[in-house]
């Protein structure tokens, strides 16, 4: 799970420890979250702290783990602004993470035969929004890669799932309680399920589509009907 030191990733990790998969490793680029999640997923998994950019770091580490059975990537983060306002490096940013940190694992990773890969997404790719060109770009860049992957690397399955609205979770958790608290209300009035999302949501989606063995190249939108809304 790389990425699976908190959110989404860490529900990940903690869905599989509870269906019962004999190893867990979830890496992250914060200490500190690297350290919290020892706590919460407990002495069985490994955890350590890693940038997803650094290619002779991960490839280290694919090394070091050895054969897997499915490869989790949740990494992601944006620098978000106008178009024109934003710097080179500000826009490589979130695609340098979440693009090519997906790319850079999945090349490295020893996957066993009729294992999986599972990359996300977002709804950005294809509900763009001002200020948020890069979101979308590299989002919709993520789900082209899951799906030529599925099939330059059949039979390993490859999937995306797309998260909708998750407060504790990515961007939401910087936002101010209150500010998040509206927004919460404001997103269940919208969607056709009346709620906000949870992390477990997203795990519960995730597992299904990393044990499904007929499931392969399709972008999962996990969202409470946002996409209808």
């Amino acid at each position: 799970m790389l990425g699976g030191t908190s959110g989404m990733g860490l529900a990940i990790a903690q869905a599989a420890r509870a269906h019962g998969a004999g190893r867990v490793v979830v890496a992250g680029r914060t200490p500190g979250q690297s350290e919290a999640a020892v706590a919460v997923l407990g002495p069985r998994v490994e955890v350590g702290t890693l940038d997803v950019t650094d290619d002779e770091a991960l490839r280290d580490l694919m090394i070091r783990i050895g054969p897997i059975d499915h490869l989790v990537f949740t990494a992601g983060g944006f620098r978000s602004a106008p178009m024109r306002e934003q710097t080179l490096e500000d826009a490589s940013y979130g695609m340098d993470i979440k693009f090519w940190g997906a790319w850079k694992a999945v090349r490295h990773a020893d996957i066993r035969p009729g294992g999986s890969v599972l990359l996300f997404s977002g709804s950005a790719s294809r509900r763009p929004r001002a200020g948020g060109v890069i979101m979308a770009a590299t989002n919709a860049a993520v789900e082209g890669l899951g799906r030529a992957l599925a099939i330059e690397l059949s039979p390993i399955r490859v999937n995306v799932l797309s998260p909708g609205f998750v407060p504790d979770t990515g961007v939401y958790a910087a936002m101010s309680a209150a500010d998040r608290e509206a927004m919460t209300g404001q997103v269940a009035q919208v969607l056709p399920v009346r709620r906000a999302g949870a992390a477990a949501d997203i795990a519960q989606a995730a597992l299904a589509l990393m044990t499904n063995p007929y499931i392969t190249g399709v972008v999962l939108d996990v969202d409470g009907g946002g996409t209808i809304a």
